[in-house]
């Protein structure tokens, strides 16, 4: 089971960043990354996540996975705002 929920979570998480990052608040775009690097650093500290390493891998590539989604948002929003 939790090889077919990990893959739907982030698949969830990049959506709902998408979404956020294309409001008119750009800040809305840092709810999804706050919420990742909390829920990883819990998985952490409670021994989920093996090592240091394992968890800074994690982060770093998720972290450019959401930052590309929010560039895609804000590009949406600001061609969408050209239009009108």
């Amino acid at each position: 089971m939790n090889e077919l929920l990990s893959p739907l979570l982030i698949t969830l998480a990049l959506a709902a960043q998408y979404f956020l990052s294309s409001r008119n608040s750009k800040y809305l775009g840092f709810i999804v990354p706050t919420l990742v690097i909390g829920v990883l650093t819990w998985m952490l500290l409670t021994n989920l996540i093996g090592s240091l390493l394992s968890y800074t891998i994690i982060v770093l590539i998720l972290f450019v996975f959401l930052l590309e989604q929010w560039f895609n948002g804000r590009k949406t929003l600001h061609r969408t705002t050209q239009k009108r």
